[in-house]
């Protein structure tokens, strides 16, 4: 009898735009359904509604700056070849691949390829190392994603009923206040079933960001 072994098969991780993308498209879907369909239905809610759309605007904003900083990547010394530097300094202190001199808080993304000052991690959702030069824009990002996700989450939650609203008489303070859609849409099951949808999002990219 032959004894077979079986291996977990390695794979190079490289940089990749899926997860940011997954991310957004959840996130785009949840807040089309909000601006397009369950905001006009919130009776008298014009503060929460604007506060939506600027935490949406700025959790948007400091992803995008997240994704495209530079995180501290260590550059190799002008002029100098790499087999020079081999001479003058450590070779344990060096990085083959970058072909840098490394610092103590310096570590080598094998995902990047790349070595980063104060190296923290790699995020996949920001689809870069997060390092000395970004880490207070990524923190910054996180803390608006977590306010965003909460306060949409309560908003949903608190306007549960928003179906009833229906009945009551509709004012000029909002900018877009006609109900376009067909009249099935706003029946009571459509619109309770579009708001768990979002509370469900909403509650498990909560869960990842905590």
């Amino acid at each position: 009898m032959q004894c077979l072994m079986l291996k977990t098969p390695l794979k190079l991780v490289t940089k990749s735009f899926r997860t940011p993308i997954v991310m957004w498209f959840l996130m785009g879907l949840v807040y089309v359904d909000l601006i397009l369909y369950l905001f006009p239905l919130y009776y008298d809610r014009i503060a929460e509604i604007y506060l939506q759309l600027i935490m949406f605007g700025l959790t948007c904003f400091l992803h995008m700056w997240s994704m495209c900083k530079d995180p501290g990547y260590l550059k190799s010394p002008k002029g100098v070849p790499f087999m020079e530097m081999m001479k003058i300094f450590d070779p344990v202190l060096l990085c083959a691949d970058c072909e840098v001199v490394r610092t103590d808080r310096s570590r080598h993304c094998s995902i990047c390829n790349r070595c980063i000052e104060r190296f923290d991690h790699h995020c996949p959702w920001v689809n870069n190392c997060v390092g000395i030069d970004n880490h207070g824009v990524f923190m910054s990002f996180l803390l608006s994603m977590l306010t965003l996700l909460s306060t949409t989450f309560i908003t949903l939650i608190m306007n549960f009923d928003c179906f009833d609203n229906l009945a009551l008489p509709r004012d000029d303070k909002f900018f877009y206040q006609d109900l376009f859609l067909p009249d099935f849409f706003y029946e009571r099951g459509y619109v309770e079933t579009v708001t768990i949808i979002c509370l469900i999002i909403c509650g498990t990219f909560l869960l990842l960001v905590l």
